[in-house]
């Protein structure tokens, strides 16, 4: 992603007909390994989620709830919810 936070990826060419895959929808994730560590890290992503969404000030946090109300739910999504939940 760059600074703008606009994926950054060569798009997909259907080889047959040589032009660019059509799709409904793309979905990309960001992560950020720390693999400096000793055993390398990768991040919590419930705590961090929910540290995140609570840290925001302008409410954002909003979008996973509204995601959970509707159904639009992932595995860790009660996770989120309780560590959203418990005292920070």
């Amino acid at each position: 992603m760059d600074a703008d936070g606009i994926l950054q990826i060569p798009w997909p060419t259907v080889i047959a007909v040589n032009s660019p895959l059509v799709l409904d929808l793309l979905l990309a994730t960001a992560t950020q390994p720390d693999l400096t560590r000793d055993p390398p890290w990768y991040p919590t992503p419930t705590q961090m989620i929910a540290d995140q969404w609570r840290s925001d000030t302008n409410n954002n946090v909003r979008y996973f709830r509204n995601n959970v109300r509707d159904g639009i739910r992932t595995f860790e999504d009660d996770a989120i919810g309780a560590a959203l939940a418990a005292p920070a």
